[in-house]
């Protein structure tokens, strides 16, 4: 098959050069004239619709049969190809394909002609970009969950290397905020006071944790500081992870804890506040009964 010369058709175009080209040299064509078609029409639309706009400007004249009556077919007519400004031909009737194109253009112009083909093809389009956009929301959601289970099991490693000191005097186990990557799932809602040698008294939120080693192996609320005295420590372990303790840590909770126990004091003397405070008042009202 010959290859299309686009500049061989502008030296001289005739409408039988134009039935020999194929969709992308009709393409070419259009670009080239600046006619405005839709790359989805079909081959015979396109060429119909290229052919009407050369047409209404004077750069292909329709060949004419030279023996009307004989019925000569119109390919054996001699064509006369007519340079661009040379000549004008009269515009098309309404209703002839070059009149539906103008007609179109002013409806929407740069778009051309549409058929149900287009309608079809936008429908296939836009279900491609919505697989698309779904195969990449399960990529990232894969890689996401790809790099936690990375993270994890780096914080595991990372864990097994951390220097423990037993601290058999203290009731209540401490690590460095840096350590772990705490956050609200693993926040208590609950801050411990811890009272250090220099006898200041500084809060501490509870995280809860994972433990894992020779004396103790499971989930336990611990306390996180920023910092240690000690360098190079990373967890403090109290008696409440490895050991009884002796004193119970203070706490100070953040939501209140409300007590369904009933004061045996309040039962054995309803006449005084469950606080031990009577005032003058209700020892008036109870020498008064």
């Amino acid at each position: 098959m010959a290859t299309f010369d686009l500049e061989a058709f502008v030296a001289e175009p005739t409408h039988v050069a134009l039935e020999l080209c194929r969709k992308v040299d009709l393409l070419e064509i259009a670009r080239h004239y600046a006619i405005p078609v839709s790359p989805a029409l079909r081959v015979g639309e396109l060429r119909e619709a290229i052919l009407a706009e050369l047409v209404a400007n004077g750069v292909v004249v329709l060949p004419v049969s030279s023996d009307p009556v004989a019925g000569a077919a119109v390919g054996d007519a001699v064509v006369s190809p007519v340079r661009p400004g040379v000549e004008r031909v009269e515009q098309p009737q309404l209703g002839s394909p070059a009149a539906l194109f103008e007609e179109a253009e002013e409806k929407s112009p740069g778009l051309g002609l549409r058929s149900p083909r287009d309608a079809r093809v936008d429908v296939r389009i836009a279900r491609l970009k919505h697989e698309r956009e779904k195969e990449e929301g399960e990529f990232q959601l894969k890689r996401e969950i790809e790099l936690r289970r990375i993270e994890f099991q780096e914080f595991q490693e990372r864990l097994s290397a951390l220097l423990v000191l037993r601290d058999t005097g203290g009731s209540q186990s401490f690590i460095l905020s840096g350590v772990l990557p705490l956050g609200l799932q693993t926040d208590c809602h609950v801050s411990t006071i811890v009272k250090g040698i220099g006898l200041s008294y500084v809060p501490a939120p509870l995280h809860n944790v994972h433990v894992e080693s020779n004396l103790v192996s499971r989930v336990f609320p611990v306390a996180v500081r920023d910092q240690f005295p000690i360098d190079g420590v990373e967890f403090i372990m109290g008696n409440d992870l490895a050991g009884g303790k002796v004193y119970p840590s203070p706490e100070v909770v953040t939501r209140p804890i409300l007590s369904s126990d009933v004061d045996e004091l309040a039962e054995k003397h309803p006449d005084v506040f469950s606080v031990s405070v009577l005032t003058r008042a209700q020892s008036k009202m109870a020498r008064a009964k």
